[in-house]
C-alpha cells in the first residue's frame, strides 16, 4: 500500500482525507543577513494553532505539507509537537528557497552535496542548519544548533517532499543548482518536488532544466501557479505534464472568485487530475507580533479550515461534481505525496 512521509513517520496513503498541500505552521521570513535571535513562547503558538488545526480537522482535513525549507524557521520539532495534539499529520520539506533567502550551503556545495543532503533529511531525519528554528528559537548560534541537533538524533524527523523555488524574474544559477540536486535526490527516495513559481514564463524554464537532467514533471508542481494571469501558461504546464497549485484561497472575495474560475477553467480542459487546492496560511510568523495571524479582537485573520468549510461548496454550487471535488482535494494529493518506487 503506498505510503506518505509525515513528522510523526509513514502513514497509509489511502487513509487520508482532504489533504492541504501547502499550509505554512511556522516560518521565519526576515532576511538571513541581520537577522536577530528571537524565542516565541511554544504554548502561545500551540494556543494560536492548535484550534484552527482542530476546526481544519473537524471539517475532514486530515493531513497538510508544510512546505518551509531549510533556513527560513523551518522548525520540525514543532512540527511533529503540533501534529501530536491536533491529530492532523503534516510533511515537512527538505530543499532550498529562492535569493535571497538561502542559507550558505547552496552556494558552497556542489550538485551531488545538495543531492545527498536532501535524500538524508528524506531518508534519515532532519538535521537543523542556521536559519532554521528550534521550538520557535531562531537556530543562529551553535549553542542552540548543537540542542536542535542533539533533540533531533534522538527523535528522528523525515522530510516528505522537496520544496524548491524559481524568482519571477527567471531561474537563477542558484535556483537551478538545486534543481538539479532536487531531481537526484527525488528519484533516490521517491519523493515530489513543488516549486514556488509564481510566474508562469520562469516555471517553463523549471521543466526545461528538470526535463534536461532527466525528471518527472509528472512529480513536479507549480506552485502559486494562481498568480499567474496567463492561462496559456497554466495549460502549456498541464500539456508538458506538471501539474499546478492554486493556494491564496481565502486571502479575499476577489481571490476566492479567481481560484472558482481557474479551477472550472482547469477541469473543462480535462486536466482535474493534475490540480491541487490549498491556501498558504501562515498560522506564525517568526517576529510579527502574536505570529502574525490574529486580528485586533483576538480572531485569526485566516483559517486552515476555510477551504473545506467555505470554497468547496462554493465549487458544488458551480456545477463541479462530489466525485471531481474528491478527486482534487483527496486522490491527487494522495497520489502526489505517496513514495514512489
Amino acid at each position: 500500500m503506498p505510503k506518505l512521509r509525515t513528522v510523526l513517520g509513514d502513514v497509509d496513503a489511502e487513509r487520508l482525507g482532504i489533504v492541504l498541500p501547502h499550509e505554512h505552521l511556522y516560518c521565519d521570513l526576515r532576511p538571513l543577513q541581520g537577522r536577530e535571535a528571537i524565542q516565541d513562547a511554544v504554548d502561545e503558538i500551540e494556543k494560536a494553532e492548535l484550534p484552527l488545526l482542530e476546526q481544519a480537522r473537524a471539517a475532514g482535513v486530515t493531513l497538510l505539507v508544510e512546505p518551509t525549507p531549510p533556513g527560513i524557521g523551518r522548525d520540525p520539532l514543532l512540527l511533529r509537537r503540533l501534529a501530536e495534539r491536533s491529530y492532523v499529520d503534516v510533511v515537512a520539506a527538505t530543499g532550498l528557497y529562492k535569493e535571497p533567502l538561502l542559507p550558505r550551503r547552496a552556494y558552497d556545495r556542489s550538485e551531488d552535496d545538495l543531492a545527498a543532503w536532501f535524500a538524508f533529511e528524506i531518508s534519515v531525519g532532519i538535521l537543523p542548519i542556521a536559519g532554521d528554528s528550534y521550538l520557535g528559537e531562531s537556530l543562529l548560534s551553535e549553542e542552540v544548533l548543537g540542542r536542535a541537533t542533539d533533540a533531533l538524533n534522538e527523535t528522528p524527523v523525515r522530510a516528505g517532499v522537496i520544496k524548491l523555488a524559481s524568482s519571477n524574474e527567471g531561474l537563477q544559477p542558484v535556483e537551478a543548482k538545486a534543481l538539479r540536486a532536487a531531481v537526484m535526490a527525488a528519484r533516490d527516495t521517491g519523493v515530489a518536488i513543488v516549486s514556488h513559481s509564481p510566474s508562469g514564463r520562469a516555471f517553463q524554464e523549471q521543466l526545461d532544466e528538470l526535463e534536461k537532467v532527466g525528471g518527472d514533471p509528472a512529480r513536479f508542481v507549480q506552485v502559486h501557479a494562481n498568480a499567474e494571469r496567463d492561462f496559456e501558461l497554466h495549460l502549456r504546464a498541464l500539456q508538458r505534464g506538471a501539474w499546478l497549485e492554486y493556494d491564496n484561497i481565502g486571502f479575499s472575495p476577489e481571490s476566492d472568485a479567481w481560484h472558482l474560475d481557474l479551477t472550472q477553467r482547469v477541469i473543462r480542459a480535462g486536466f482535474a487530475d493534475r490540480l491541487l487546492l490549498s491556501q498558504d496560511v501562515v498560522g506564525w510568523r517568526a517576529g510579527a507580533s502574536g505570529g502574525g495571524n490574529t486580528q485586533e479582537d483576538g480572531t485569526p485573520k485566516r483559517r486552515y479550515g476555510y477551504l473545506a468549510e467555505e470554497f468547496l461548496p462554493r465549487l458544488r454550487e458551480a456545477g463541479v461534481s462530489e466525485e471531481t471535488v474528491r478527486q482534487i482535494t483527496v486522490e491527487n494529493p494522495r497520489r502526489l505525496l505517496a513514495l514512489s518506487e
